[in-house]
């Protein structure tokens, strides 16, 4: 029983506003946004969920890290059922609206911009390939490596941020999206302000002066987070059974109910054949100590704005280095004959969800 193994997929659905902040410090005098949950955040949070229904001994988890430097050896000495929570694997978040599963969009991807703002007519869809012949003084940021580059004349923009299962699906074949494909960010929810006021702990009464104000993220009503998570069953056999919990999700103490979905999610993936060579998309962060993965020989490259994440170190009792990570949606092509590696990153980082990619083909533009 100990050593048969799960695999769930969450739907994750707000009970209140949401709170998802980096890790700089603010004041009272500041005002802060919230931003999106990161694969720590939820690793973080299902991690907590998990250990904390076993009965875990917080300060024990402490102590443990500063003694074995690993957060899986410490679990290895606080017996069975918290061993096994620590083999637990987590992919995700993603967004979930009506029922399908939004990712963001590739960087490679552009739209061609309406000429006349006042015109109606639908955009096109253009992906960037890599040119074989680079053009006249093209200086690469590797050597060898190519332009990514388009056929067309017109001036192109970044299209909607969010794009549909069926949407990447056609991307990874090396076809064009529609632009029924892809989702606006308002759609998927808004932000809104809130105004707090200090409080005194020991005689429960506001603090003069200490007044601040957050601005949450309230989701739209058909849209959810999406997860993914397998490990030992007397570790997640509770999650199965209950169908649906209450789980802290993000700052402030915010939560959300965790259910459990039917099915698994059907992540598309082309398969080779007659294309120049096959491309990666990251669908989550990835921390290289730079922009490229180590290891990849890269024919050309679609990286977004670096990702700065940082954290709470619970050995250290104080805030993690700030990382920079690529972002999701950034896009390698790989050279032909290329081997796919079996991950992105740092394996403890695969483990909580950072460098989740998918396979594609790529052709010459």
């Amino acid at each position: 029983m100990h050593d048969a193994l799960m695999n769930l997929t969450l739907k994750i659905c707000p009970v209140d506003n949401l709170f998802f902040r980096d890790g700089r410090p603010f004041g009272p005098r500041d005002q802060v946004r919230s931003g999106l949950p990161t694969p720590q955040t939820l690793a973080g949070a299902i991690r907590t969920l998990i250990l904390e229904h076993h009965g875990v001994d917080w300060d024990a988890i402490a102590r443990g890290m500063r003694q074995h430097g690993s957060f899986e050896r410490t679990l290895e000495t606080m017996g069975t059922e918290l061993s096994a929570s620590g083999k637990v694997q987590i992919r995700g978040p993603w967004f979930r609206k009506a029922g399908e599963v939004l990712v963001p969009t590739p960087a490679s991807l552009r739209r061609v911009k309406k000429e006349d703002k006042g015109v109606a007519e639908e955009a096109t869809l253009v992906p960037l390939f890599p040119l074989r012949t680079p053009p006249p003084g093209w200086q690469p940021a590797c050597a060898g490596m190519l332009p990514l580059w388009h056929r067309t004349r017109r001036a192109l923009e970044s299209p909607e941020p969010y794009i549909r299962i069926g949407g990447l699906a056609k991307f990874l074949r090396g076809d064009t999206p529609a632009e029924s494909d892809f989702v606006r960010l308002d759609e998927l929810g808004s932000l809104q302000p809130r105004t707090g006021i200090g409080i005194d702990a020991e005689r429960r009464t506001t603090v003069s002066g200490l007044i601040y104000s957050a601005t949450l993220l309230s989701l739209a009503p058909d849209v959810s987070f999406h997860a993914e998570i397998s490990g030992p069953e007397v570790a997640l056999g509770f999650l199965a059974d209950s169908g649906s919990t209450i789980m802290r999700f993000g700052g402030e103490s915010r939560s959300v109910e965790v259910r459990i979905a039917e099915g698994i999610t059907n992540w598309p993936s082309a398969p080779s054949g007659a294309a120049s060579g096959r491309l990666l998309l990251l669908t989550t962060p990835a921390w290289f100590e730079g922009w490229k993965p180590e290891g990849l020989d890269l024919v050309a490259a679609a990286v977004g704005k670096p990702l700065p994440v940082s954290g709470w170190d619970l050995a250290r009792g104080g805030p993690k280095p700030n990382r920079f990570l690529v972002p999701a949606g950034s896009v390698y092509f790989l050279q032909p004959e290329s081997t796919v590696p079996r991950r992105l990153g740092r394996a403890e980082d695969s483990k909580i969800g950072w460098g989740h990619f998918l396979e594609g083909n790529w052709n010459y533009a």
